[in-house]
């Protein structure tokens, strides 16, 4: 699966990561699943899964890609959680990338 190292806001391709089927068991298709490491943790992201309801997922807003908690409120909008400020944004602002899976 594709592994990337997400540094300052940008994707640092670091090739690919091999498992063993059963590790994966229970966790979506591997053919939509990347890894990314963020802040010294490994991130199952399931890049299936692009429709905010509420959640860990990985955006990107104003050409940077971040993980944030997420969660869907009436209207179209997102709250996003950037470092327990809880900030209320148009859902269209965002490129959901993937739900963290893991």
């Amino acid at each position: 699966m594709p592994y990337y190292e997400l540094k300052n806001g940008d994707f640092i391709d670091k090739g690919k990561m091999f498992f063993d089927p059963q590790f994966l068991e229970g966790m979506p298709e591997a053919e939509h699943l990347m890894l990314v490491q963020h802040d010294g943790q490994k991130l199952f992201v399931d890049t299936n899964n692009t429709k905010v309801i509420s959640g860990k997922y990985l955006v990107s807003f104003d050409g940077l890609n971040t993980v944030n908690n997420l969660q869907r409120i009436p209207g179209g909008k997102v709250f996003m959680d950037l470092s327990g400020e809880k900030i209320e944004i148009q859902e269209n602002k965002l490129i959901v990338i993937g739900m963290v899976v893991g």
